[in-house]
């Protein structure tokens, strides 16, 4: 299984497959004067928007000809992004700092804009955090407690905890546009799962627990994490993640992406998984759930780590819990072919159990 999937490289670091990006207007090519090149999605937070097949990208258009305001009028996606001010900070502040309840996000009147360029705003979902290696981004993960981070167990088993360094309260890579500040914690022990298997993803699962706890506050913040019994099957769900947009790309997204995925059936899964290349007789193991299996739709290389986390109702629309860690995907974005993640709600005792002792033996 090598072939299909590893875990530095293949496993899913990506979000959707944007297309390219116009800087300019969308018009008809006989309202337009210049057009301009269509460039790559790179930095999405400018004034950017795709155009529609019978349009160009047009740098200068015609004389007393209007420019269009909506890209899709019909459903109302604005064709200027919001802009992100560095002079006038851009701080989440639905909630106050002093009642920072598990899986609560932060949404803002841009949210649309960004989520339909499967984006996210900054300080949106304040557990997600960042793993680097060496200075390097090295993955994703998830903060369930102030100094416990929750992770894939492949991405980590062969590391040394001095090497590691665990960043939350991130949005932009490069830059600190978003108006607050990442803060840093190094890592004081790595706990993964003592039956993971290389081969098959089966409990890829692992913990990192941090010299110090971060404070919690309006960007940065914990994920609900669900009991045992717990299945949003048939639900659409979330993956947030610093991934590559392409698997080709030479390097990961610099702004944390998003993308909505349907939970999928286990064994509607496992008969689509065995239509690849893994054949007729492949068994999906227990500990894992499916997600995904629409075109270009999927996380990708680089968002190994990562939560897929979902809405917990309709009256709390903006409170999440984790549901699934990324784990393994054949390709990214392909029809009918789900990738899949570890099941969260499977090693809640497992998670409890090293929360305790570590506790017990570090923190008091």
């Amino acid at each position: 299984m090598e072939r299909f999937w590893t875990f530095g490289a293949l496993f899913l670091g990506s979000l959707v497959l944007f297309g390219d990006a116009c800087l300019y207007h969308c018009l008809s090519r006989e309202h337009c004067d210049e057009q301009a090149p269509i460039l790559n999605f790179n930095q999405p937070y400018y004034r950017t928007n795709r155009c529609r097949p019978s349009e160009v990208c047009c740098k200068t258009p015609r004389q007393n000809n209007p420019v269009r305001c909506d890209l899709y009028p019909e459903n109302n996606h604005p064709n200027i992004a919001p802009t992100i001010n560095p002079s006038k900070p851009y701080y989440p502040t639905n909630y106050g700092a002093e009642n920072q309840p598990c899986g609560k996000s932060n949404p803002n009147e841009e949210m649309e804009w960004y989520h339909f360029n499967n984006l996210t705003t900054p300080g949106e979902y304040p557990w997600v955090v960042a793993l680097f290696k060496n200075g390097k981004f090295l993955a994703g993960g998830s903060l369930i407690a102030p100094g416990v981070v929750l992770t894939a167990a492949h991405l980590v088993k062969y590391e040394t905890k001095d090497k590691i360094i665990v960043r939350a309260g991130e949005w932009d890579l490069n830059s600190n546009r978003e108006g607050f500040q990442f803060e840093e914690r190094e890592v004081e022990k790595i706990v993964w799962h003592e039956r993971f298997d290389f081969q098959t993803g089966a409990n890829n699962i692992a913990l990192l627990f941090l010299k110090s706890k971060f404070q919690l506050k309006n960007h940065i913040r914990t994920i609900c994490l669900p009991s045992p019994t717990t299945s949003f099957e048939g639900h659409r769900c979330i993956v947030a993640g610093w991934g590559k947009t392409y698997p080709t790309d030479p390097s990961h997204s610099t702004i944390l992406k998003r993308v909505t995925l349907p939970i999928i059936k286990r064994s509607t899964c496992e008969q689509q998984l065995r239509r690849t290349n893994l054949g007729w007789s492949y068994q999906l193991p227990e500990s894992l759930i499916c997600a995904g299996g629409e075109l270009n739709q999927d996380a990708c290389i680089g968002d190994g780590g990562s939560a897929l986390f979902c809405s917990i109702g309709a009256r709390n629309s903006d409170v999440y819990m984790q549901v699934g860690i990324v784990n393994w995907g054949i390709d990214c974005g392909k029809e009918n072919v789900p990738a899949t993640y570890t099941d969260v709600a499977m090693f809640r005792e497992w998670i409890e159990k090293n929360l305790l002792d570590f506790n017990y033996n570090y923190y008091n």
